[in-house]
């Protein structure tokens, strides 16, 4: 089903998204490619364009530390208990090593954020050059949101996904050097990119409306965003909370099938609140 081939796209883009969370809205506006499979992929959807390229090598395993588990393996005990989003809950694992490919820099939260220039190389821009954002305002803030260097070293991450009638869920918990000290920009993200209209290479636009949700503080630094994402006939809201504590970061997220309606807020907010005491308690 389409939960299950999901996996790799959330990984790559929801630590990203913890990082940045206006990561979010940028994934979301290159992140519908108007097939059902992708447009059921959630805040983490490659770009048209992207979609098409060949899959990245895997990278290595994270290093063991002593004992036998490694960091991920201790965050997964920080992950919401699968009872939390409901008894008919189909709640799958995201494990298989690092979370993206390319470290942080490659592949990471912009929705087709990789080499654009054939080089082999990741480029900051390669797919931001071919997207148009308007207002460009909206589109300066993206640009201006704090990115990892090229060396930065991959997150520990811990990630799960979860499935029913109603909405699809996904929670991810990191562990980075670059989140200790990061200031979530959720009430200038709202200001700058309230009502957003992206046009990208081929022709193809997309409008998404974005507000921000009512969520309990969690963390040192929490926020929540509603993303209402239109194109190709098709409309889709998610419910995107993050949160930060020192290097630890979560993320929480819940959207509905194109054209049912939204995830319920104050559902979002309890369970969001839930998984902020587990990650960070």
């Amino acid at each position: 089903m389409a939960l299950r081939g999901t996996a790799d796209r959330v990984r790559r883009s929801a630590c990203a998204a913890v990082l940045a969370s206006g990561a979010v809205l940028l994934a979301a506006c290159g992140g519908t490619s108007g097939s059902a499979h992708d447009e059921a992929a959630g805040p983490g959807a490659v770009s048209p364009a992207a979609a098409t390229e060949e899959a990245p090598e895997p990278t290595p395993a994270p290093a063991e530390e002593p004992g036998g588990t490694t960091a991920s393996d201790d965050l997964a005990g920080r992950l919401l208990p699968a009872e939390a989003f409901g008894a008919d809950a189909e709640v799958v694992g995201l494990d298989g090593g690092h979370p993206g490919h390319d470290g942080w820099h490659g592949g990471w939260g912009w929705g087709g954020h990789d080499d654009g220039d054939g080089d082999d190389e990741a480029d900051h821009d390669g797919r931001l050059d071919e997207i148009t954002v308007t207002p460009s305002a909206c589109g300066d803030l993206l640009q201006a949101l704090p990115m990892p260097s090229e060396d930065a070293a991959d997150p520990a991450v811990a990630a799960q996904a979860a499935h029913t009638d109603a909405v699809q869920s996904w929670q991810v918990v990191a562990e980075a050097l670059e989140l200790e000290g990061l200031a979530l920009p959720v009430e200038e993200l709202v200001a700058a990119c309230s009502s957003v209209t992206v046009d990208g290479p081929g022709g193809w636009d997309t409008t998404v409306q974005l507000a921000q949700v009512q969520v309990p503080a969690v963390g040192a630094d929490s926020g929540a965003l509603q993303v209402t994402v239109a194109g190709w006939g098709r409309e889709m809201t998610a419910l995107v909370g993050v949160a930060v504590d020192g290097r630890r970061g979560m993320l929480l997220a819940q959207t509905a099938e194109p054209g049912d309606p939204a995830p319920d807020a104050a559902a979002f907010a309890t369970l969001f609140e839930q998984a902020g005491a587990a990650a960070f308690g």
